[in-house]
């Protein structure tokens, strides 16, 4: 059965479910279901559709492309309660196909067992709170089309679709800050010209070892930056909130070294084994990089960025989030996308034994980049755009479908709390219950600097637990 899969099926059952989402969830109930940020942004687009215009609100104005659709609904006739349905439709149907694009994608990159793996990577990627869950629950947020950006960036670099890729870079400097990297990345590092690569390369161990020390001096400046952070401003970030666990500040920092050693190791191999001269296109990544200028002059030049909302202290802030308690920020991403993530960053941390095919090294590359983030950065859905990438980089590599199951429940399982999304939310609104409340937690419980400490610690043992799984099912030694 799985070896009829095609990808209109996928559309089509992505579109049920996205249904069966609605009928259990409804939409959030704030602002008649725009949310939070999505209210302010529903009266953007209001006011978009009747000419008016917005100020001192540049941040918000840059990332108003994403809801370009809805803008054009409100100047058909649409009411606010009528846009959110809308939005909530028109994400359904386009990450409906994202869904069945990226089927297509992960078949077309692997030879064997092609359709089972990606059945079950499709899935990994479908059954997450960001893909299956938050399009119908909070539609307006932009993070839906970075998803689809994603998707489709990755889908025009496994055709060798140059171009498209290109048209890309400017568009997502529109949509969501970071979004650019993704396609940008992409196109520096073709997939043609891969075949044969993982046998060339050799780590010629001075210049890996130059290349780690001076990645070491960029630890170094984020140690001092970090350790200077009071117990103070740990505690209270988010602002108006106590969260921050600043007594365990010692070992939050610890986990923060750790992983930014490993990530200082991998980028001194990738640079000091002669990788990045097989695989990077100077000429696309110049290319790329005019793209790039073109878009980020256009949201300098025709938004008013000399006044009001610019947007967070984006660095302050995630040095705040990774100090908030011991490996927070993994913990906010295993629950916000799934285990994917987490496997994906092993995975690179023992990457000379767990590449296997060539194609997949541009992959490996680019998602290393975002490592970094991920290790300091907890606010999840800030760093949407390298989720297809993860499902993608392990897809091509895992081909232990045991493992890959594995995944899949776990992803699936972090999803049930669904079921009673609806009413425990509706129970806090009524009672008038904070954040940190069971029932918002349900929802917030997801985003980390908002992740209350029960959540925190429920969230660590279950990633704990699936790593344990996942160590005890794998026959792999990721020792060199």
């Amino acid at each position: 059965m799985i070896n009829r899969i095609k990808a209109p099926q996928i559309f089509f059952i992505a579109l049920i479910f996205y249904f069966g989402i609605y009928s259990l969830t409804g939409f959030i109930p704030i602002a008649g279901g725009a949310g939070f940020d999505g209210s302010v942004y529903l009266d953007y687009i209001i006011k978009l559709a009747s000419g008016l215009g917005i100020e001192k609100d540049p941040y918000r104005l840059m990332r108003i492309s994403g809801f370009l659709p809805s803008v054009l609904a409100a100047r058909a006739g649409l009411d606010s309660s009528g846009i959110i349905v809308f939005q909530a439709i028109f994400n359904a149907v386009s990450l409906s196909f994202a869904a069945s694009l990226f089927f297509k994608t992960i078949e077309s990159l692997i030879n064997k067992n092609s359709k089972l793996i990606a059945a079950i990577a499709t899935g990994i990627l479908f059954f997450s709170w960001p893909f299956l869950v938050m399009p119908i629950y909070y539609p307006i947020l932009s993070d839906h089309v970075a998803l689809l950006f994603a998707v489709v960036s990755l889908y025009a670099w496994s055709k060798s679709y140059k171009k498209t890729l290109l048209l890309l870079i400017p568009l997502s400097v529109w949509i969501m800050p970071g979004l650019f990297v993704v396609p940008l990345m992409l196109a520096a590092l073709p997939i043609y010209g891969t075949e044969g690569v993982l046998k060339k390369i050799s780590p010629n161990n001075r210049w890996v070892g130059v290349f780690f020390v001076g990645l070491l001096l960029i630890v170094a400046w984020i140690f001092l930056k970090i350790n200077n952070l009071s117990d103070a401003e740990i505690l209270m970030h988010p602002p108006g909130e106590k969260i921050g666990m600043s007594d365990l500040r010692s070992w939050s920092l610890l986990f923060i070294l750790i992983g930014l050693f490993f990530v200082a190791f991998i980028w001194a191999w990738i640079s000091g084994s002669g990788l990045l001269r097989h695989i990077f296109s100077k000429k696309d990544f110049f290319l790329a990089m005019v793209f790039l200028i073109v878009g980020a002059l256009s949201v300098h030049f025709f938004i008013d960025w000399s006044s009001g909302n610019k947007g967070p202290p984006l660095l302050y802030f995630m040095f705040l989030q990774a100090m908030a308690a011991p490996l927070k920020p993994m913990v906010s991403h295993f629950l916000h996308f799934g285990p994917i993530i987490i496997v994906a960053v092993m995975s690179c941390f023992c990457a000379r034994s767990f590449l296997i095919t060539d194609s997949s090294l541009p992959l490996f590359v680019a998602f290393s980049a975002y490592i970094p983030i991920l290790i300091l950065g907890s606010e999840s859905r800030q760093w949407m755009p390298v989720f297809p990438l993860a499902v993608a980089f392990v897809a091509m590599n895992e081909f232990r479908l045991k493992n890959l199951s594995l995944i899949l429940l776990f992803s699936v399982a972090l999803c049930l709390p669904v079921f009673i999304l609806r009413e425990e939310v509706m129970f806090s609104v009524g009672n008038r219950l904070d954040y940190m409340s069971q029932g918002w937690q349900l929802y917030f419980g997801r985003q980390g600097p908002w992740i209350s400490h029960r959540s925190y610690l429920i969230g660590l043992i279950l990633m704990l637990s699936f790593l344990w799984a996942y160590v005890y099912i794998s026959r792999r030694d990721c020792i060199d």
